[in-house]
């Protein structure tokens, strides 16, 4: 009798195995829910992420043909981003009837294929970029595609480059700044290694004068004399505050950094003795960047949104900058490409990068979005030549969309 009774009870959990129950006697997959994402006419979108929850919680699932995911029961109820490139982001809460309908964005963005590094130089048919790992790439682009025809070795660590001329300048981690002639841009020659010792992130160049900047908040900006043999002389050092980004301007020195007070500029017509000429302090403003002679104010971004206003300072005379007003941007800008285009971090998404269409004095608007990057799983901004945009390790082109495709 006792046997039959453990015969019965193995047989028992086989059968419970098989049917997925638990030892509490709930099947696990019983509340999973499928959520439908489609077009605004309500057209399946097949490859859409819905993505959300924190740690053991996550989730992030992909839309099949049908337009249709199956997420886990946990989900239910909780806040979640709907995206697929081309696409504005949508941010839900996850009920029923768990439909959702995104919007497509003005005009789309078309990979061409992938690009290894970041640019140095964009030339008609040409793209010449740079890794950190010191990788130099060569690449023929058109309309229809890009290929490699071109590599070489360059120095590892790459933090910041500046082509000037034909001269690429290249800052490293901690083995100084080096420069290469681009003359023939399929061979790289090396010109000049400027040892300076210590983390060299950004610097700054007006002819024979270098300033390189470090990771330290004392002392964190050094000034350099420089001759053709890699000979340096250091003639000033000062700073007390995280340096993110340096250039010259009409020959003064404006300097990026994070938090409040920023920018900064210097006058250096004695290199030697650096005069602080403006000290910007912004509590609304995180930091900056440069496009020509203007500054553009980047807010803290707890301020990021829809309607992200940014401030602009004009500095034609670098010594007394004027405010410029205000426009606004739905992203959070990462450059200004020209008087038309710009780049930034979409708000609803952080990780979707757009491509914004407007200007400094009506704003800009997002015209495109790459929302996804499945093969690197970071959409990052390598550099563009409108309509040319490199996005997550990728070469893509602006283009228009038929008209047909902006009803769905």
């Amino acid at each position: 009798m006792t046997k039959k009774i453990w015969l019965l009870i193995a047989v028992f959990s086989l059968i419970s195995a098989g049917c997925n129950i638990t030892s509490s006697g709930e099947d696990p997959d019983k509340d999973s829910f499928t959520v439908r994402v489609s077009t605004n006419s309500g057209s399946p979108l097949s490859g859409a992420v819905i993505e959300g929850g924190i740690d053991w919680e996550s989730f992030e699932v992909v839309t099949d043909s049908r337009g249709i995911a199956t997420l886990p029961s946990y989900a239910k109820g909780e806040e979640a981003i709907v995206h697929i490139d081309n696409y504005f982001p949508r941010g839900v809460t996850l009920r029923w009837p768990y439909v959702y309908r995104l919007t497509p964005t003005p005009k789309k963005l078309r990979a061409l294929g992938s690009v290894t590094g970041l640019a140095v130089r964009f030339d008609s048919g040409r793209l010449a970029t740079v890794d950190y790992h010191g990788g130099y790439h060569l690449y023929a682009y058109d309309a229809e595609g890009v290929s490699e025809i071109a590599s070489a070795e360059v120095p590892p660590t790459i933090k910041q480059t500046q082509v000037i001329g034909d001269t690429l300048w290249l800052s490293t981690h901690d083995d100084g700044v080096y420069a290469y002639s681009l003359a023939d841009p399929f061979h790289p020659q090396a010109l000049l290694h400027l040892a300076i010792p210590g983390n060299c992130p950004t610097f700054a160049l007006r002819d024979h004068l270098i300033v390189v900047g470090n990771y330290n908040e004392e002392d964190s900006l050094g000034v350099y004399v420089f001759e053709p043999d890699g000979g340096y002389q250091e003639l000033a050092r000062f700073g007390d505050f995280h340096v993110s980004s340096i250039a010259f301007v009409e020959g003064y020195l404006v300097v990026t950094n994070f938090y409040n007070s920023h920018p900064k500029i210097y006058d250096l017509s004695e290199p030697a003795n650096p005069v602080l000429v403006y000290d910007g302090a912004e509590p609304e403003y995180w930091t900056g960047f440069l496009y020509g002679t203007q500054y553009i104010l980047i807010p803290k971004l707890e301020f990021i949104g829809e309607n992200t206003a940014y401030r602009r300072l004009d500095l034609t005379d670098p010594a007394s900058p004027q405010a410029a007003g205000v426009f606004q941007a739905d992203a959070r800008l990462i450059a200004i490409a020209d008087d038309g285009t710009a780049a930034g971090s979409y708000h609803v998404r952080g990780a979707a990068i757009s491509v914004l269409q407007g200007s400094l004095t009506a704003g800009y608007t997002t015209t495109a979005i790459v929302s996804d990057d499945s093969i690197n799983d970071l959409n990052e901004f390598g550099g563009c030549s409108p309509p040319y945009f490199i996005i997550g390790h990728r070469l893509w082109i602006l283009e228009d969309r038929p008209a047909v495709s902006l009803a769905k």
